[in-house]
């Protein structure tokens, strides 16, 4: 009887965690005919795989570009995540319906933690995601990103003077962290420690480690499939418990500078932390409600987001450059030529930098270091033309797919930033092939900010120095939450005197 009861349970198992979804993929394979492939993975699913691809071919995204490269007219992935149906989207005009219509959905839990990113902007909706956009909003128009490009430029010629560029890491981490701490936040964050190191340098490290658990520990992506985000809280494991115990002492910290931008309202100044207070201070009782747990995580998100995506992107631009040593040469005349003897790079003389914007182009579209957004999972059944989505449904978009793609680029395997200063580099656009930075409303809000940092950093960095790639080293780019280059010394970087 026992022995029945115990192969009952196994069917049962087998069942809800493979042969369930396992059918949903083919009954969705045989309404999308050739246009979609199964890739399922029992107990696992498709991001589990990419560890083996960093192993195999020293390169995670090789897991997702073979599939393109072998089935070019192929427009949908039929995977899993662990036990519940993964659709990947590879074709624009099927994935632009996933960004116009975001409402249909909501974002999954890859960076998700209660206390750290749960209140900001990547996971609000509805009316909290209008106020939030509104109020930054603010930061972010045109005039204000001119304003602070004198500042951007003071940072980096400070930074190229005193510190060791060819400790590339810790030189973009430390230079793009205080750019946008002195430009959001606030300098005298800069100065305070947590864990032995930089307030900036905590998030990052936090949400890198959040990232890495989130999708790539087997418990805990367990616990949060068969709990949703309540299995945060069930049996942590030993690294959660350090997590939060981290997270505790960075809201802590974070919250005492809230208080005292409250506390100091005759004194207030123009960063983030300002205009979010005074936010705070002015709401209505009739408005959606900020908490200060809310600012708390808008700060986070916010620095993440602006420093930790520029340093892979940065990275990812000058090893094209010290590969690519003949579009370095003119990249560095163009520069030289506009620049015309001044040492500061102003809002006159971007506009200007075409083949710098072109490369920085050519890069997202071969190579871009967060190559997908965020899983999202469907609030509802609906269908995107012939694709049935139904409820609680993984959708994952690769918008970098069309990147390598015979279809919208000539050559897509070759490098070329030549390509962005022809007039329609970009074959059967429907306005969502390339989009580096995301669409529709949810894009990143920050995008602009993003280009004129990068475009203000490479042109002081080019000015300074030649830079090549050690020929003894062999590079890797392995995805952990971003793409990442491996090793970190593959980059050289020699003055110019």
């Amino acid at each position: 009887m026992l022995l029945y009861i115990l192969i009952g349970l196994l069917v049962l198992f087998i069942y809800f965690t493979c042969l369930k979804t396992y059918i949903k993929l083919i009954q969705l394979k045989l309404t999308l005919g050739n246009k979609a492939i199964i890739r399922f993975y029992p107990l696992t699913g498709d991001f589990a795989q990419i560890p083996k691809s960093n192993q195999l071919y020293g390169d995670g995204l090789k897991h997702f570009q073979k599939r393109v490269f072998d089935n070019p007219n192929v427009k949908f992935v039929l995977s899993n995540l662990m036990h519940e149906p993964l659709i990947e989207i590879y074709d624009p005009e099927y994935y632009k319906e996933v960004f116009i219509n975001h409402e249909l959905y909501q974002r999954a839990d890859v960076l998700y933690h209660e206390k750290l990113t749960s209140r900001g902007i990547l996971y609000s909706e509805g009316q909290k995601f209008k106020q939030q956009r509104s109020i930054l909003g603010n930061h972010f128009t045109y005039d204000k990103l001119k304003e602070r490009i004198p500042k951007v430029n003071q940072v980096v010629q400070e930074k190229i003077k005193n510190q060791d560029i060819n400790q590339l890491h810790k030189f973009l981490v430390d230079l793009t962290t205080e750019i946008v701490m002195k430009s959001f936040f606030g300098g005298e964050t800069l100065e305070f420690k947590l864990n032995g190191q930089s307030v900036p340098a905590e998030i990052l490290d936090l949400d890198e480690e959040m990232g890495a658990q989130n999708l790539f520990n087997p418990y805990v992506v367990l616990k949060r499939l068969i709990f949703g985000r309540k299995g945060d809280k069930i049996f942590p494991s030993p690294s959660q418990k350090h997590l939060n115990q981290r997270v505790d002492r960075l809201i802590d910290f974070i919250t005492s500078q809230i208080n005292q931008k409250i506390s100091n309202q005759n004194n207030k100044g123009n960063d983030f932390l300002d205009i979010y207070v005074d936010a705070y201070l002015k709401q209505q009782q009739n408005d959606t409600k900020i908490e200060i747990l809310e600012i708390c995580s808008m700060f986070i998100t916010m620095f993440a987001a602006g420093s930790g995506t520029s340093v892979n992107a940065l990275t990812m631009t000058l090893y094209f450059l010290g590969l690519e040593q003949e579009a370095q040469k003119e990249i560095r005349e163009q520069i030289l030529q506009v620049l015309n003897g001044q040492t500061e790079v102003k809002d006159i003389h971007l506009q200007q930098l075409t083949k710098l914007t072109a490369f920085i182009q050519e890069m997202f579209r071969f190579k871009a270091p967060l190559f997908a957004p965020f899983i999202r999972k469907a609030k509802k059944t609906h269908y995107i033309k012939n694709l049935k989505i139904d409820k609680g449904t993984n959708v994952l978009v690769l918008f970098a797919a069309p990147g390598w793609s015979n279809k919208h680029y000539d050559n897509p395997d070759k490098f070329d930033y030549k390509r962005w200063l022809n007039a329609n580099p970009i074959k059967e656009d429907n306005g969502f092939v390339y989009m580096p930075f995301s669409a529709g409303m949810r894009n990143c809000i920050g995008q602009h900010m993003a280009q004129l940092n990068m475009k203000v950093i490479l042109s002081h960095i080019l000015m300074n120095y030649n830079i090549t790639l050690d020929p003894n080293l062999q590079v890797r780019f392995p995805i952990n939450f971003q793409i990442d280059i491996e090793p970190n010394n593959i980059i050289k970087f020699e003055r110019i005197n």
